[in-house]
């Protein structure tokens, strides 16, 4: 397994550019804003966009709080601006069937961190993702070096019950506070 000292080093040690690329889970777009810079071909954004939302960043740490309607306006307007970018505001399970089977290069899931919603999310993305693409996401373990909280996602669990019941393995991490997880679709 691959690791790397953050999702962006991942990022830029599994992506090519003019990728097809898609996030679940986008809260104010910082890591989607990181994305654009890989030159994707497209870069698919899901998000309710509903309601006030906290996060803290890629370490788990400095949160932020936003109502999340303000955000969608806002997004709304600087997508209108990025030709790759296309919005589909609503929960990942009704989003994530309407896309096309083996169109993305990488998914990257980063909404719902309980077991079920991961577990839900993983399912629905997996035959979404092309063969040589990659399926990962956040929160999959605490990096306590980086991380100066201690969470209770439902990530990990939902990940490795995932790659027992697919046979597969990880691909890659990458050690923010919160470790990204990578796993190749071969």
């Amino acid at each position: 397994m691959l690791t790397f000292e953050n999702r962006i080093e991942m990022m830029r040690g599994i992506l090519h550019p003019e990728a097809d690329l898609c996030e679940v889970g986008v809260f104010l777009g910082e890591f989607s804003s990181t994305l654009l810079r890989f030159r994707p071909k497209r870069l698919t954004l899901i998000d309710m966009w509903e309601g006030q939302m906290i996060s803290g960043d890629a370490d788990g740490n400095n949160h932020k709080g936003a109502n999340m309607e303000n955000v969608w306006e806002d997004i709304q307007r600087v997508a209108k601006e990025i030709p790759a970018v296309d919005l589909r505001r609503g929960k990942s399970q009704d989003v994530l069937p309407t896309l096309a089977d083996e169109s993305y290069d990488m998914i990257y899931i980063d909404g719902d961190h309980s077991y079920e919603g991961v577990k839900r999310d993983l399912e629905l993305a997996w035959p979404k993702v092309r063969k040589g693409g990659f399926l990962c996401g956040h929160d999959y373990e605490i990096n306590k070096a980086k991380c100066w909280f201690n969470y209770n996602f439902g990530v990990r669990r939902a990940v490795d019950e995932f790659l027992r019941e697919q046979a597969l393995t990880l691909y890659a991490k990458a050690l923010d506070g919160c470790v990204s997880w990578a796993v190749l679709k071969t």
